[in-house]
């Protein structure tokens, strides 16, 4: 075996490398490369290996070279099927579907990009041309994304982008991006797992808009299960990877928590019971030890600056009130409100919610400033939470009923603002808003009922024509992203209708 070659199997150096040698890659890039097959060291350190190719001699060529060779083959017998005339036959008529595709595909990744955090991406995605993307890898380095996230993107962006004929293509790009999730833990792209975590969360959101909860759920589950099985927590890795791992985590745990509070349900992951033995060393375990030291003691720190994080506390609390009214029956019953012990767990949950008062968000964003989605989506949490324990008492305590409509209407102005137009493409904000114009509709119907009966002692929030100025406002959000957004609006002017 000569010098500079590879035996089966082996990779080997020599001391040096013919010039014209270097991969593909390096040369494009101008970096000096080392010859190692089948991927050279510069490439394999900066995360490039997928994009490493060789050319042995001028006599063989690279693979994306034989793949342009070969379709330069195809496009001139297109040319000439569509031209040539033989035997007196005329000449093949073939349509040119590429650059209407091109053109779709081009605008369905641009609308992704523009909506990308109301539909739950983590990670940092960014153009690198008219239809492609990279994202930011463990080292820092942009790589391109696995074939799940890229298949759960483009299933995305063709719903936002509703070109003509999407319908017919929509079961197809699903079982595609499906297919692509199964296998992600398997897959050899050096952020496999982390990209089909991210895959799940997209199609998690993708079911749950689409109103297929079981199909959502299960994601939601799936993202969570690798995320505590997998070994990506962080600890060693450089800081890129173990700050997507935190967002990832926090993003999955407002899903989780979020989703039990709407279906009523226990979460994947109960923050309280879960013990620490549970939970793989790391970010992870970080986290989870900050969330419970928070429930125990609100004045508890953040870890960091995310408003992920701040969502990930407001989804927890709520989670924590919803549990504390099944496991006392008070939707139903009243009776138990002068139990010392709910009494207790009540002023508990109250000072959680206090402490996310005093730490909320802010909404108002400099000229130019980014959107960013789980600011808004940690105030509508937060407000929800405030509407579901003061309306335990609502019936009977004056400023509770106070509090809880006026986090309703805090809801809605959220909603509704031109700022925040997209916040509904997160199918959890529609829930969100169904509540607070049920609540508000239920006061409407309050104050209707009093002024029937003669007027009543008790002291409304506002009068009927300023709740139904609210209840109108609630219907110009951007209601048409999705079916689930639709079924809400039309279930919200059903009750209106029947009032």
């Amino acid at each position: 075996m000569s010098e500079g070659k590879s035996s089966s199997g082996a990779r080997k150096r020599g001391p040096y490398i013919q010039r014209g040698t270097a991969c593909v890659n390096c040369r494009r890039r101008k970096m000096k490369c080392d010859g190692i097959h089948p991927v050279c060291g510069p490439c394999a350190h900066s995360g490039h290996s997928e994009d490493c190719e060789f050319t042995a001699s001028m006599s063989h060529l690279s693979q994306s070279q034989i793949l342009e060779q070969n379709i330069a083959m195809l496009e001139a017998r297109l040319e000439e099927l569509q031209q040539a005339e033989r035997n007196g036959a005329p000449a093949v008529q073939l349509s040119d579907p590429y650059t209407a595709s091109e053109a779709a595909d081009e605008r369905n990744i641009a609308n992704f990009m523009v909506n990308q955090q109301p539909l739950g991406f983590f990670l940092d995605a960014r153009p690198s041309g008219p239809r492609s993307f990279k994202v930011i890898s463990s080292n820092g380095m942009e790589i391109q994304p696995s074939n799940a996230l890229q298949s759960a993107i483009r299933l995305w962006g063709a719903r936002l982008g509703r070109e003509p004929g999407f319908a017919e293509q929509e079961p197809i790009l699903v079982n595609k991006a499906l297919q692509a999730a199964s296998v992600s833990v398997s897959d050899s792209h050096p952020n496999g797992i982390m990209h089909g975590i991210q895959a799940d969360v997209l199609l998690a959101n993708y079911f749950l808009s689409d109103m297929r909860f079981v199909e959502g759920k299960y994601h939601i589950l799936t993202a969570l299960s690798m995320i505590l099985t997998t070994g990506i927590q962080g600890g060693s890795n450089p800081p890129p990877i173990c700050h997507y791992n935190a967002e990832g985590f926090w993003g999955v745990l407002v899903m989780d928590q979020c989703w039990a509070s709407v279906f009523n349900s226990t979460p994947n992951m109960n923050i309280m019971s879960i013990s620490m033995h549970q939970v793989p060393q790391g970010k992870v375990s970080d986290i989870v030890h900050n969330l419970k030291s928070f429930l125990n003691d609100p004045s508890t720190g953040f870890l960091s600056r995310s408003t992920r994080e701040y969502a990930a506390r407001a989804a927890v609390v709520i989670e924590r009130i919803i549990d504390t009214k099944r496991n006392w029956n008070l939707d139903t019953s009243m009776a138990s409100m002068n139990n010392p012990e709910l009494m207790s767990i009540l002023s508990r949950l109250e000072r959680l919610v206090q402490a996310l008062k005093g730490t909320l968000p802010p909404l108002v964003r400099g000229a130019g400033a980014p959107y960013d989605h789980y600011s808004v989506l940690g105030n509508l949490i937060f407000y929800v939470a405030a509407m579901k324990l003061y309306g335990i008492s609502a019936s009977r305590v004056a400023t509770s009923k106070q509090k809880q409509l006026y986090s309703a209407e805090m809801i809605i102005n959220i909603v509704t603002s031109n700022e925040n137009r997209s916040c509904t493409l997160d199918p959890i904000v529609a829930m969100i808003w169904k509540e607070a114009v049920h609540a508000i509709l239920n006061e409407m119907l309050a104050v209707r009922k009093a002024a029937n009966a003669g007027g009543s002692s008790v002291t409304h929030y506002k009068s009927e024509n300023e709740l139904l100025g609210i209840y109108r406002r609630a219907l110009t959000a951007v209601l048409d992203c999705s079916t689930l957004t639709r079924y809400q609006q039309q279930r919200v002017q059903d009750t209106y209708t029947n009032m």
